[in-house]
């Protein structure tokens, strides 16, 4: 499941801001979700590699049977996630 499609170069926009993925890009306008991982993720994603990430995500969900309800399948979706948006810090 590798859509890995990260840039060698990073281009920091005029408020410093450059993607963890990308290189590129400017921050979303509001976090995606709650919680620390919502904060990481807004800190460090700009709008387009989040859009990818959510397609991405459903492929994950869908090709490894998912049960988000469980904490298994939430440890492994945000495992998944973390490495496609190249996250910074913390596994």
């Amino acid at each position: 499941m590798s859509e890995d499609r990260r840039e060698e170069t990073t281009q920091a926009g005029p408020d410093g801001f450059a993607c963890s993925r990308c290189g590129r890009g400017s921050r979303m306008a509001e976090r995606p979700f709650k919680g620390k991982l919502g904060e990481r993720v807004w800190a460090h994603v700009c709008g387009d590699c989040w859009h990818a990430w959510i397609r991405m995500g459903t492929r994950v969900i869908n090709e490894l049977g998912l049960v988000l309800g469980s904490p298994e399948g939430q440890a492994a979706y945000d495992t998944h996630l973390k490495e496609f948006l190249n996250l910074p810090g913390q596994p």
